[in-house]
């Protein structure tokens, strides 16, 4: 009797032991975000919810959603809160707008009262001095005429472009086997990014290169939009490696 009254008393103070640990690595993040945020600083933002500590909303913005709605992550809090309203976002505050007054006001005075902001784990994720996330009005215009240049001048679509892509489009139909299933979203995948590495790195469809980069770019391109955390294994981490080996 004595010894399963101790066994018991064990079994008990391991439980509360456990308890006290989760309860202590729960409230840890969020005791440490109200030290350390600034007081007032968030008093002036559109009503909303920061979501979760650390990785806030983040998961709840990532899920599927039909391509004929605009989702339940901006349906559900645009009931509670409006068409503009604040949230968390890959561990930084945001304000998010479903109100076409104010995004045509933004648009209109890009450069002028607004300006683009990229979360630290992007800037280090494309590089600080990446020209396409660098803000101000003259690198913005120099990007732009690079892009134009490059790619959407009128003989350059007439021409060369237009004759890749139709190329790229003709060699991806060839490789689908009769009665397979094919998937469209990964289809359209490939062949736009075989028709930038041909035109922009002269790399052709279907090459061991190519489809080598292509595989490190989808790490990349995932690893842009999951949470931030760099632990070996995690997205992020594997998007920070492709970026090395690409």
């Amino acid at each position: 009797m004595l010894h399963s009254a101790a066994a018991t008393t064990a079994a008990a103070m391991i439980n509360l032991v456990a308890v006290l640990v989760s309860i202590v690595v729960v409230l840890l993040p969020t005791i440490y975000l109200i030290l350390t945020r600034k007081k007032g600083s968030y008093s002036k933002l559109p009503p909303g919810w920061s979501g979760w500590p650390l990785i806030g909303e983040t998961l709840s913005l990532l899920m599927s959603c039909p391509a004929t709605s605009m989702g339940n992550f901006m349906e559900l809090r645009i009931s509670r809160f409006g068409k503009i309203f604040s949230t968390n976002i890959l561990g930084g505050q945001a304000i998010m707008s479903a109100d076409p007054e104010l995004n045509r006001f933004v648009l209109r005075n890009e450069m002028k009262l607004f300006e683009s902001y990229w979360p630290q784990h992007l800037l280090k994720l494309f590089g600080e001095k990446n020209i396409g996330i660098q803000t101000g009005t003259d690198v913005h215009k120099q990007f732009r005429s690079i892009v134009v240049g490059a790619f959407l001048t009128a003989s350059r679509l007439q021409t060369s472009f237009l004759d890749d892509a139709h190329e790229v489009a003709k060699q991806l139909i060839t490789s689908w086997k009769d009665g397979s299933v094919v998937s469209i979203v990964d289809a359209a995948k490939k062949f736009l990014f075989d028709v930038i590495v041909k035109n922009a790195l002269s790399m052709e469809s279907g090459e061991a290169e190519t489809e080598k980069l292509r595989i490190e770019f989808t790490k990349y391109r995932r690893g842009a939009s999951s949470i931030p955390m760099n632990f070996p294994g995690s997205q992020y981490n594997r998007a920070l490696k492709a970026k090395k080996i690409s």
